[in-house]
């Protein structure tokens, strides 16, 4: 769904009206600026899709980190507008329901070389570190981020399972919920408030089809619980926070938690084949 934003570029680009003359002044108002603009970092980059981190001149005249992300046509034949809008559609549900995920600025999509071309613009979320890195995961990009330990490990772990929860009551599922697509922010004062990105694929099912859906999500947390070398009080945590905000029954914790790391292996078995085919 298009947004009542200001248009540009023929109708292609479309900017949040709070930031309509930042990037209006700074060029960056059609797809070919957004596109082939500078970029600051690389963040993460698939076939389909890649993320940059945009760094822009903010009203103040201050430097303001923005993330841009291209889509491309994918494996299914979804185009890359498409795509963009999607995320744009869950990501402005996510947050009219108080669930919090980055701000988007600018969405837009359309013929570009040749091909259909999206590209989505968020606010940084500021101070936001990914949550794998955070507990030890080691992936080859988070040198620079110290693990935490202790009790600061329990209450990221235990805001991960409350905002899987908060998506899950609000029947929104993820299809990616992994543990690198959450971004816990450790505030000053001790409070942590956890965001979640990367909702391209985010949607909600039917309520036959639910169940099926939560399953995959909760695999997903399990499997990158294990990438990260949860111990059984961490696990303990995070599905406990899940199950509390979920009102499941304690009687039906047990079956869900054991399906979850059932469907875990299953995606650890599955991963491991397509790297071998990759090889």
């Amino acid at each position: 769904m298009k947004p009542d934003w200001y248009a540009s570029d023929g109708g292609k680009v479309f900017i949040e009206p709070e930031w309509k003359r930042l990037f209006i002044e700074q060029g960056l108002d059609s797809l070919h600026a957004l596109s082939t603009c500078k970029v600051h970092r690389c963040m993460r980059k698939v076939s389909s899709r890649c993320t940059v981190q945009l760094v822009v001149k903010g009203y103040s005249g201050c430097e303001v980190i923005l993330y841009l992300k291209k889509y491309y046509k994918d494996h299914k034949g979804v185009s890359g507008p498409e795509q963009a809008f999607k995320e744009f559609d869950a990501l402005s549900r996510f947050l009219e329901k108080g669930l919090p995920a980055p701000r988007p600025l600018v969405i837009g999509g359309g013929q570009y070389n040749g091909n259909e071309l999206g590209v989505l613009v968020t606010e940084e979320i500021a101070g936001g570190i990914q949550a794998d890195h955070l507990l030890g995961r080691v992936d080859g990009k988070n040198a620079e981020v110290i693990p935490v330990s202790g009790n600061k490990r329990l209450d990221i772990l235990q805001g991960i399972g409350r905002l899987a929860g908060e998506m899950h009551m609000k029947q929104w599922v993820h299809r990616d919920m992994y543990l690198c697509h959450f971004f816990p922010v450790l505030r000053s004062d001790g409070r942590i408030t956890v965001y979640i990105i990367d909702l391209q694929r985010a949607f909600m099912p039917s309520k036959y089809t639910f169940h099926r859906w939560r399953l995959k999500d909760l695999g997903a947390l399990y499997y990158s619980s294990m990438e990260c070398d949860l111990n059984k009080q961490e696990l303990e945590v995070l599905f406990s926070s899940y199950f509390s905000v979920t009102g499941i029954v304690l009687w039906q914790q047990a079956l869900w938690k054991e399906s979850a790391r059932l469907k875990a292996l299953w995606i650890a078995h599955h991963d491991k084949r397509i790297r071998m085919r990759n090889k």
